[in-house]
């Protein structure tokens, strides 16, 4: 009984901070990427642009696929998908730019996304509407649920 108590005033005292944490929409814009290996022999790839909308983060099509959140407080937490592999995505935005850490394998790169020029935002490509519809997660990645009865 004593585990289940001292369980109970864990999950109760932790409970502020997860409410502090709420996805935000101070963040919303465009942002363009840019990535650098922190390891040598690491191949270089392209980020592109970045939507956060509503506090939600996506990538623009053909791009490696980057899905995730970004909290009130800055804190993003984020899964990139390239080659068929997917990982974590984790940072943190201080003053204007978000830089956060990729690894895959022994491979580990340092991912900044900075606010687009205003010129390059239209130049974005328009995601398309599946990516802001419901989608749910399992193991292996998202599922789009059907519309259709």
């Amino acid at each position: 009984m004593k585990s289940a108590s001292a369980l109970l005033l864990l999950c109760l005292a932790s409970a502020p901070a997860l409410a502090s944490s709420d996805v935000s929409s101070a963040f919303d814009g465009v942002y363009l990427g840019t990535i650098r290996s922190s390891a040598g022999n690491c191949p270089a790839f392209e980020i592109g642009h970045v939507t956060i909308s509503q506090g939600a983060l996506h990538s623009e099509p053909g791009a490696p696929a980057i899905s995730g959140i970004i909290t009130a407080e800055g804190y993003v937490q984020a899964t990139l998908a390239r080659d068929g592999v997917s990982g974590p995505l984790d940072g943190r935005l201080e003053n204007g730019v978000i830089s956060a850490g990729y690894k895959s394998g022994a491979c580990a790169w340092i991912v900044e996304f900075r606010p687009a020029p205003k010129n390059e935002i239209g130049a974005a490509k328009a995601a398309p509407i599946s990516q802001y519809l419901p989608s749910l997660y399992f193991a292996g990645g998202y599922v789009m649920p059907s519309c259709s009865r």
